[in-house]
């Protein structure tokens, strides 16, 4: 576990799943991550399985023993790739910046977070924290931004 705050991050479990399925099954916050789509009960079932058994690197956000979120690294598009996913109703608490922290103590490698262009509110927060390196269409219908995180 890693300590920031009252923030941690924890190693993710099979009991975790009602609290990962809030996040992974919201239209609203997946609509922003990767391929934009919600996982069914089978996907998240593998999603889980592959951070148990190492083959993705993911942890839970809790506070004060509330799960907040998750935070880890995906290849997508080949880059490695940060995903911080916080549910709605702790979103504009500062648990990004806070959980960023944490996972640059953990992961001290070069990563990159990508940013989808009608997602305003992390285009400012990725500018702000990272390097930019470049925009390109995604799946032909909408752009990203590429950032930096070194």
């Amino acid at each position: 576990d890693f300590i920031g705050g009252n923030l941690k991050m924890e190693n993710i479990s099979k009991i975790d799943k009602g609290n990962i399925n809030d996040i992974t099954s919201s239209k609203e916050i997946m609509s922003n991550l990767g391929n934009g789509k919600t996982l069914n009960d089978n996907e998240l079932d593998l999603f889980i399985k592959d951070i148990i058994n190492k083959k993705q690197i993911y942890f839970k956000l809790v506070d004060n023993k509330k799960f907040i979120g998750i935070i880890g690294i995906s290849d997508f598009l080949k880059y490695p790739s940060l995903t911080i996913a916080i549910k709605k109703e702790d979103q504009g608490k500062g648990y990004f910046k806070k959980a960023l922290k944490l996972f640059h103590n953990y992961y001290n490698k070069p990563y990159y977070i990508i940013v989808k262009e009608k997602n305003k509110k992390m285009l400012k927060i990725a500018r702000k924290n990272f390097k930019y390196i470049g925009k390109r269409l995604l799946y032909g219908v909408a752009y990203i931004y590429i950032f930096e995180y070194t």
